[in-house]
This record gives structure tokens, C-alpha cells and sequence, in this order.
């Protein structure tokens, strides 16, 4: 049971990463609590993604990543690849939520079940949207908040 919950952990993947606190005695997740960080996306404009490109160009493969943005960011101005950059300014909003304990969400299902671990990361996943959407909405400008 207890190693269903660390595969849950797994479940919640490269998505706006959750912080997730495990308990040392029990060997298990006792909570997980949602982590939010916004405004990072605005240090760098995005004009292709280039998906595309990436499979064909084989970066896909040899540099594990998805795409092969045109992108304008310092120093290059506008570049074109999956390349560093430095960032632009911009006003980055963090907020911790509430504190999800998992085990009241499991309602008598099997832990070990993989469309209840599916349920439980799509309940923080939602949980994460929930908080992004409200702190989305109090900003107004890109790079100043």
C-alpha cells in the first residue's frame, strides 16, 4: 500500500512539480502540498515551438527535448533551437497551497490501483490549475506582474 503512494509521486511527473513531504518512519506520503510558480514563462518569448522540427532534426533524440522554439530572449535577440538564454526580467509569483492529505481522498480504493493513483494526481494537478487560474487573473502585465 505504502508503495503505490511513491509511485503516485511519480504519476505527478515534470508538471508544475509538487513538493511532496514524505514521513521517514512509515516509508510513505503523508501529505502532498502544491507548489506554484508563476511568471517564469514571461522570460522568454516563444514565437514556434517547432515540434516538428525537433523529430525531424533528431533533437528529440539526441537532445531530449520536444521542441526547437524560435524564440527572442537575450543575448542572441531572436534563436532558434533549444539553446540557454538569459533571462528577461520578470516578476515571479510563488504560493504554497494547502496541505492534500492523500489517504482522505482514497474512499476505500485500492492504493495500489492505477486509475486511483490517475484520480489522486489528477486531484492535485487540479488543484495546482485551481491556484495558477486565480493568480493568473490578478496579473496584468507581463514582466511587472
Amino acid at each position: 500500500m505504502f508503495k503505490s503512494l511513491r509511485v503516485l509521486s511519480r504519476l505527478l511527473g515534470p508538471t508544475p512539480d509538487p513538493e511532496v513531504i514524505c514521513d521517514p518512519d512509515l516509508d510513505m506520503i503523508d501529505l502532498v502540498v502544491p507548489v506554484l510558480n508563476l511568471g517564469g514563462h514571461e522570460t522568454l518569448y516563444v514565437v514556434w515551438r517547432g515540434e516538428a522540427l525537433a523529430r525531424i532534426s533528431g533533437a528529440k533524440r539526441i537532445l531530449r527535448s520536444d521542441s526547437f522554439p524560435l524564440f527572442f530572449a537575450l543575448p542572441w535577440g531572436v534563436a532558434l533551437g533549444p539553446i540557454f538564454h538569459l533571462p528577461i526580467p520578470a516578476k515571479l509569483d510563488v504560493e504554497v497551497g494547502e496541505p492534500i492529505d492523500l489517504w482522505d481522498y482514497l474512499e476505500g480504493d485500492d492504493p495500489e490501483d492505477r486509475a486511483t493513483l490517475e484520480r489522486l494526481s489528477g486531484l492535485v494537478q487540479d488543484r495546482l490549475q485551481q491556484m495558477m487560474d486565480r493568480r493568473a487573473a490578478r496579473r496584468r502585465w507581463p514582466i511587472l506582474g
